[in-house]
């Protein structure tokens, strides 16, 4: 640690910067250079952080209060300490919102679910091309049973898709905080 300077050059303990004593580096550069950062996260750590905590305030809270003063510059080590807490937010899952048990949660958590999701979207894709290309038909009514089945079996497939994700919602409104969700629901519908 950086003693407190008492006069120019010199610290609490007599050295001059750049001396070393007891292992410790009295200059500030060389001290950061030596030190090494800690950006571990931990979910104590994250739970337990607000603002209040921290000790950051809003510039409506410092002119409330007057007899508190306004800093120059504001502290390093509660600055750092803020953008070690924004790197270790948890990134958002939608599982977060989904039941803790049963069955369509289970489907709706599992990877290979998500994987035959993509598979079927790409070949949705495939398949609307080839539509285009050679179906006589103008409305699906009209086409033939080939491509009447085809697009029957897609409606399926994402009507099961997204009845499994809207099952697996313990909180059902929470579903509409899901933007790829409401989208599937626009789609679907």
């Amino acid at each position: 640690s950086i003693g407190r300077i008492v006069a120019i050059g010199e610290t609490d303990s007599g050295t001059l910067p750049g001396q070393v004593q007891n292992g410790i580096a009295t200059d500030p550069v060389t001290s950061i250079r030596q030190r090494k950062p800690s950006y571990a996260c931990s979910a104590s750590v994250s739970a337990q952080w607000s603002p209040q905590a921290a000790n950051i305030r809003s510039p409506r809270e410092e002119r409330s209060h007057p007899s508190m003063h306004m800093q120059l510059f504001p502290d390093a080590e509660n600055m750092k300490e803020h953008m070690r807490q924004q790197m270790c937010k948890p990134k958002y899952d939608v599982a977060m919102y989904y039941h803790r048990t049963g069955f369509t949660q289970w489907i709706a958590r599992h990877p290979r679910f998500e994987q035959l999701t993509l598979v079927v979207i790409a070949l949705n894709a495939i398949w609307i091309w080839i539509d285009t290309d050679h179906n006589p038909g103008a409305m699906l009514l009209s086409s033939p049973p080939f491509f009447q089945i085809i697009e029957q079996l897609f409606c399926i497939y994402f009507t099961f898709e997204w009845a499994m994700r809207f099952s697996a919602f313990k909180e059902k409104r929470k579903g509409l905080r899901d933007a790829w969700f409401v989208f599937d629901s626009f789609l679907v519908a």
